[in-house]
């Protein structure tokens, strides 16, 4: 009960501070009640902690850590010039993107958040893209992986792998149209980059090593906000606000922890009674929104780039969920 005193205090004398002073205000409300629920709170805390680590070490890290690995090495021997000259024709003018925005857009569909962001933000930096192909890309090569839309939701959620792929054509497609509502502007393209020639200190010992560094440094970032989140979600959950106010409407409860954090919001989802359209279209709202758990991690790759705008970024990703919610909606009314 005292922490539920003290957050009425925080949340009461936020509204009688300057305007000026209220983000840092806000910012250290969030950070009390993280300090305050761990301590009156000990063992669903850690619960919520071990959780958090179970569930990046056994299913984000295992797929993550490798694929980090052998992209970057593909990366320091070219891979991305040759990408974009073998997908080049096909890919890049249909979706009006140079041929170097081909590989964060397949690492994308591939491997999924945050990967896709991350290696535009290292392309951008160095000149492989420019500014406003990567401002537009950011939006496009931003997706669920299909790992995760098939195994995890699809077989492992609602036990139904082709509801898997129809989440997972809904999604791509709705990515696919941000290319059409998000359009180019005037800029000349980079065509392509020469292939880097290794040199004695670039061999492949060395790439190895890089890669291996930088990949680990990735996963550590990403296992951080997976386990923060999970306890955020433990708060959300388990107090005495929640329980009055959302206890007997379990779909608004889904929706905020999807938009807080997706996975846990599509199992609550999924254990809801609602039409099975408008569950699917509800999961792939979230896949496509991604939440702010992913949001984060995404953002923490290119927060040094000024010229990425959060909100921008916000906004359009919940266009590309809007979309999504249609197209799977009218999918399911065909289909299902």
């Amino acid at each position: 009960m005292l922490l539920f005193l003290i957050l009425s205090v925080m949340i009461l004398s936020i509204f009688y501070i300057s305007e000026k002073s209220k983000i840092n205000a806000i910012t250290t409300f969030i950070i009390t009640i993280l300090i305050t629920y761990l301590i009156i709170f000990p063992k669903s805390s850690i619960d919520s902690i071990i959780n958090g680590t179970d569930l990046f070490m056994k299913s984000v890290f295992p797929t993550l850590f490798p694929f980090l690995i052998l992209t970057n090495i593909l990366i320091n021997y070219g891979g991305i010039d040759i990408f974009g000259k073998l997908l080049g024709p096909i890919i890049s003018k249909p979706l009006r993107i140079s041929k170097n925005s081909i590989f964060p857009l397949l690492i994308s569909f591939i491997c999924g958040y945050p990967l896709g962001i991350k290696y535009l933000n290292d392309m951008y930096n160095q000149q492989m893209i420019k500014k406003n192909e990567f401002i537009r890309m950011t939006n496009i090569a931003s997706n669920a992986s299909p790992l995760f839309i098939i195994g995890t939701v699809g077989v492992s959620i609602l036990e139904n792998k082709f509801l898997g792929y129809i989440l997972l054509f809904s999604n791509y497609i709705s990515c696919l149209l941000m290319s059409f509502i998000l359009y180019p502007k005037n800029e000349t393209l980079v065509t392509s980059i020469p292939i880097k020639k290794n040199n004695p200190k670039n061999n492949f010992g060395n790439i190895l090593k890089s890669s291996l560094e930088n990949s680990l440094k990735t996963c550590a970032m990403v296992g951080g906000f997976i386990i923060l989140f999970s306890l955020l979600k433990e708060i959300i959950l388990n107090n005495f606000y929640t329980q009055i106010l959302i206890k007997d409407l379990p779909i608004l409860k889904s929706i905020i922890i999807g938009i807080l954090e997706i996975t846990n919001g599509i199992k609550l989802l999924s254990d809801t009674n609602i039409s099975i359209q408008l569950k699917l279209s509800l999961i792939s709202f979230f896949c496509s929104f991604s939440g702010l758990c992913i949001i984060l991690q995404c953002y923490s790759f290119v927060y040094k780039n000024t010229v990425f705008k959060i909100n921008r970024y916000i906004f359009l990703k919940f266009v590309q969920a809007v979309i999504a919610f249609i197209l799977t909606f009218l999918i399911c009314t065909f289909t299902i």
